[in-house]
């Protein structure tokens, strides 16, 4: 659309989303060659997904928003791995039912690369990547 200064809306239609859980982000590129990426969301072909864990912004120099969504108040495990799998940082949160947001302020320490960010709920296990700039 070039530049603009009205909303503009885009949709698009994945007619062959994986079987199970799909992961869906835009890539918005200027003009110039720069890029940025939107929040990553999930979408379960069967429409039962109960639990669901998100970052923003993604990828990241300093510091990042974890949204989880919960159908339940429980205890949830987060836990960071660096590309070699070994565990980087760890916290335990509660859940309220719905959207819970937590900050994670320390990321600006991480080395640049791709990290796995993994929530565990009631034995459930959310994962997403995290791509860490600079």
């Amino acid at each position: 659309m070039g530049t603009v200064s009205q909303t503009t809306h885009y949709s698009f239609t994945d007619f062959t989303p994986f079987t199970g859980i799909s992961y869906y982000r835009l890539k918005q590129a200027d003009i110039d060659g720069r890029f940025k990426y939107s929040v990553t969301v999930i979408a379960r072909l069967d429409g039962k997904l109960k639990k669901a864990v998100s970052i923003s912004p993604n990828p990241v120099s300093d510091k990042i928003n974890i949204r989880i969504s919960s159908d339940v108040s429980t205890n949830a495990g987060i836990r960071i791995f660096d590309a070699l799998g070994q565990v980087i940082y760890r916290q335990n949160e509660r859940l309220v039912n719905g959207d819970n947001v937590f900050t994670l302020n320390n990321i600006q320490y991480f080395s640049k690369g791709i990290y796995t960010v993994q929530v565990v709920i009631d034995n459930e296990i959310l994962s997403t990547k995290l791509y860490k700039l600079q």
